[in-house]
């Protein structure tokens, strides 16, 4: 045989097995595609909405068909709104399944409260009330070369754009005297920037006076906030500190050179699944003179 008869021989040869390699690469491609879990149930879920940071819960729950044992793996979440990447999740483990089973994945978001304020502010001006979510999933299986991945998941899901009302403390009047304890009414003004009604229950807020005297407040039952709105929300705060004359004192004489901070926390109420019963945390600060009203009652 002429060494080039045998030249074209292996060069034919390296063309059959290019071409079976790649035809085989795509249909392993398509099968695995194919056997992907179907994704029974994907819940986006409000957890908390808090100044700095708002935490989401991204539930899912998926079937498998792959005829195979599937390893342990690991999943993580991206979330675009309009486009822009929101969030995006550290990896979860996933379990070891067989065909037919059904696993079930809770993956924690945790989202800049102002990323997300200036993302619903550009939705405000659209005109939208909504946002449409995009979610990714990326998921990569261990021990299993040939199908490693990553392999993606994807799905929409709308959730309500629901903002952090603004509260600010307006008036207080002693209402009750003793040297061991005293309760004072304080006013919080409290707007809503939504443009549905938004609904919460058991509120409760702390007062720190000066980063010493702390008064407490609690307000059981369900309170609404009109749409596009401001309500006054009326609290007895307990003050059981043991100062209760030098917080009393600077709230009366001192009221303009003495600093105060609250933290208000309460729980949403809503028809809409991923906003109801999420945590809602409201922080403020300034003088005592800001809410300095004409004493004893």
């Amino acid at each position: 045989m002429s060494k080039r008869r045998v030249v074209t021989i292996v060069i034919v040869l390296a063309l059959i097995l290019v071409a079976l390699g790649i035809y085989l690469y795509q249909q392993r491609e398509a099968v695995l595609k194919a056997a992907l879990p179907e994704l029974l149930r994907t819940d986006v879920v409000v957890q908390e909405l808090g100044p700095d940071t708002t935490h989401w819960v991204l539930s899912v729950e998926m079937l498998h068909h792959l005829p195979l044992p599937i390893p342990t793996g690991e999943m993580r979440a991206m979330i675009r709104v309009e486009g822009e990447d929101l969030v995006e999740s550290g990896p979860v483990r996933t379990p070891k399944a067989v065909k037919g089973d059904t696993s079930r994945l809770v993956i924690p978001l945790r989202v800049r409260t102002r990323d997300l304020v200036d993302l619903l502010n550009r939705l405000e001006r659209s005109g939208a009330d909504s946002m449409h979510c995009h979610v990714d999933l990326n998921w990569r299986m261990d021990h299993l070369p040939f199908a490693r991945g990553p392999w993606l998941l994807q799905v929409e899901r709308t959730l309500p754009a629901v903002r952090i009302p603004k509260v600010i403390a307006r008036h207080t009047a002693i209402e009750e005297f003793g040297l061991r304890e005293a309760q004072v009414d304080l006013t919080l003004h409290v707007f809503n920037p939504n443009r549905a009604e938004l609904a919460f229950r058991d509120l409760e807020m702390d007062v720190t006076i000066d980063d010493r005297q702390t008064m407490h407040a609690a307000l059981p039952g369900r309170t609404v906030l009109r749409a596009m709105d401001t309500t006054a929300i009326s609290l007895p705060l307990d003050l059981r500190t043991g100062g209760v004359v030098k917080g009393l004192f600077d709230l009366v004489f001192r009221a303009r050179r003495t600093p105060y901070s609250f933290d208000l926390r309460c729980i949403a109420v809503s028809q809409a699944e991923e906003v109801n019963d999420s945590r809602i945390l409201v922080r403020g600060a300034g003088t005592l003179d800001d809410v300095k009203d004409t004493g004893h009652r």
